[in-house]
């Protein structure tokens, strides 16, 4: 069996919006309608609406009554596009790797003082950190890496600090003609 027709457009890659996000609250609270049909309704997929919803979902009180000095608090579950809309920025905020330059703090102290006050190299820095295990809860960069947040500013050292990198003849971009030699 083919599947000719989908029950809803691909929508793949984007985002539900604050908009679509209200919509979904008047159609499961005041319309009262399944996770399914919402989906349709708005051509997501059904998961999509279901993990929004669950997100999303906040008890109110809907009554509540005092009888002597006993409260009585009557429940309800709803669907809150604000606290949807919370949890959807939450989770983006968290997404997304932590760079290792935002890890490596006292690495680029401990390398910067290396540089600057011992006038060390880059690579025997990172070498010198790896053999004594200096810093063993934090990964220490390639020397290619610390060259490179050198190169960005991350680091108290520029690139006129170290001393092989000034004096040093970059590669030329110029394209040499191969000579050939008879004889």
């Amino acid at each position: 069996m083919t599947h000719t027709e989908h029950a809803t457009q691909s929508r793949k890659g984007k985002h539900l919006s604050f908009d679509e996000r209200q919509f979904i609250a008047y159609l499961k609270n005041k319309l009262g309608l399944s996770n399914r049909a919402i989906a349709k309704e708005l051509g997501r997929a059904p998961q999509t609406i279901h993990n929004e919803i669950k997100d999303g979902t906040v008890d109110v009180i809907k009554q509540r009554q005092i009888h002597g000095t006993k409260q009585y608090d009557y429940r309800k579950t709803e669907y809150s596009p604000e606290v949807g809309q919370k949890a959807y920025d939450t989770a983006r905020l968290n997404s997304g790797r932590t760079y290792l330059w935002v890890e490596s703090t006292d690495f680029i102290a401990y390398a910067d003082e290396q540089i600057l006050r011992l006038h060390q190299s880059p690579d025997s820095v990172v070498g010198t950190a790896k053999v004594a295990n200096l810093f063993p809860e934090k990964r220490i960069p390639c020397t290619k890496t610390l060259y490179n947040w050198i190169d960005k500013g991350f680091m108290e050292t520029q690139n006129i600090d170290l001393v092989l990198k000034v004096r040093r003849k970059t590669k030329s971009t110029k394209i040499r003609k191969n000579k050939t030699f008879l004889g």
